[in-house]
Parts: structure tokens; C-alpha cells; sequence
């Protein structure tokens, strides 16, 4: 394998890298969603368990035998919803001892708890950095094929008018600026936010400062200044 086959495996393997995100994040944020999910499914059985032993009681014999078809009706289908949430219950507080076992929790976290806490931010961080590679994978992608048409040096009115060419096709750019603007607007302290115009400039000059904030930074990668 020579030089270039080299730098193009690199590049590849760097732009599918940008749609995975590192385990060690992941397993914190899935334990602390099925943490969430537990509570939520348990607090939702035992709501449950209260409607039934209301619908199962009576104020009196008559009243009873009155409406005994409508009530037993009405206890049969609420048991098959309670039924239905025990066993999704069963399965999240599973999945909660799996991941326990899995990081080594002693302790079972709480939302004041330092642990929820710092998994919350992490969350948080986590779909930042999500739309950032989405958008970061898109615009690099754009600028690979301009350098390799050699068209990064382009005069600076071709250069509008190829943006505005790449602003009517170019949704998808569009969609993960969007999402990429709410999460930064989301996260504290906030993150800076893109307009279009940016992402274009960004692309044209071949230098996308948000490189550095990715999982990996590849401003050292010789392969990205070809």
C-alpha cells in the first residue's frame, strides 16, 4: 500500500469513525436512561395496582350485581395493562442490574446524586457532539471534493455563485445546521452557533474550526491537507 492509499484509508476510516460514539460514554448514558425507565415503569405499576383495587370494590351487594358485567369488563382490561407494565418493568430494572454489574455500580444512582448529575451533562454533551459530527461529516465531506477537484483556490465570485448552487441542494447540511444550533443553544455554558454562510466559508477555505471540538482532531492528519 503507498502513500495515498494510506491517507484515502485514513480518510475513510475518519469519516465512518464520525457516526460512532466512544463506549465509555455510551454505557453511563444507557444506564442512566434505563435507571429513568425503571422509575417510570415502576411508578406507572403502581398506579396501576391502585385503579385496580378500585375497580374491584363495591359500595354494596345490589350496586354490585347492578353493574358487574361493565366492572368486570373494566378490571379485566385494566389487568391486562398492568400485566403489560409488570413485564416492562421486569425488563428495565433487568437492564439496570446488567449495566450495574457492567460499570461496577455499588450503589444504585439518584437524581441528587453526583453520578446523575454528571451523566445528565453527559447526555447533553453527548447530542451536541452528535449533531457536531453529523454536520462536521457532511461539511468535510463537501470539502474533500472541492480540494480534490482543486477548486478550494477558486475566484471569489465563482466561489458564490458554487455556494449558492450548494445552498439549493445541499438539505441535508441544512437539517444537521438545524439540529447543531439547538443543541449548542442547549448546552451550558452555551456553544457557539452557525449561520450558512459560515459552514460555506468554512468549506471553501478548507479549515472547519469546530474540527478540534470532535472525537478526533485531524488538523495534524496529513491526508486532510491535500
Amino acid at each position: 500500500m503507498d502513500i495515498f492509499e494510506q491517507w484515502l484509508e485514513e480518510e475513510r476510516s475518519y469519516l465512518q469513525g464520525l457516526s460512532t460514539e466512544p463506549i465509555w460514554e455510551m454505557l453511563e448514558m444507557e444506564y442512566l436512561q434505563k435507571l429513568t425507565d425503571w422509575k417510570a415503569s415502576q411508578a406507572a405499576y403502581d398506579a396501576m395496582g391502585k385503579e385496580q383495587i378500585f375497580v374491584n370494590s363495591g359500595a354494596g351487594e345490589d350496586q354490585v350485581r347492578g353493574s358487574m358485567g361493565y366492572k368486570a369488563l373494566k378490571g379485566t382490561v385494566s389487568m391486562a395493562k398492568r400485566q403489560h407494565t409488570g413485564e416492562r418493568k421486569d425488563q428495565d430494572f433487568a437492564a439496570v442490574c446488567d449495566l450495574e454489574e457492567r460499570l461496577g455500580i455499588e450503589e444504585q444512582w439518584t437524581p441528587d446524586s453526583e453520578q446523575w448529575v454528571q451523566a445528565e451533562s453527559l447526555v447533553g454533551r453527548q447530542q451536541y457532539q452528535w449533531c457536531l459530527d453529523e454536520l462536521e461529516a457532511l461539511v468535510v465531506s463537501h470539502m474533500f471534493e472541492l480540494m480534490k477537484m482543486n477548486m478550494s483556490q477558486t475566484g471569489y465570485k465563482l466561489c458564490q455563485y458554487i455556494a449558492k448552487a450548494l445552498s439549493q441542494w445541499s438539505k441535508a447540511v441544512k437539517t444537521a445546521l438545524d439540529r447543531y444550533n439547538s443543541a449548542a443553544k442547549a448546552m451550558k455554558p452555551l456553544c457557539p452557533t452557525l449561520k450558512w454562510e459560515q459552514v460555506i466559508k468554512y468549506v471553501f477555505l478548507t479549515d472547519f474550526d469546530l474540527l478540534c471540538e470532535s472525537h478526533e482532531d485531524i488538523h495534524d492528519c496529513l491526508w486532510s491537507h491535500l
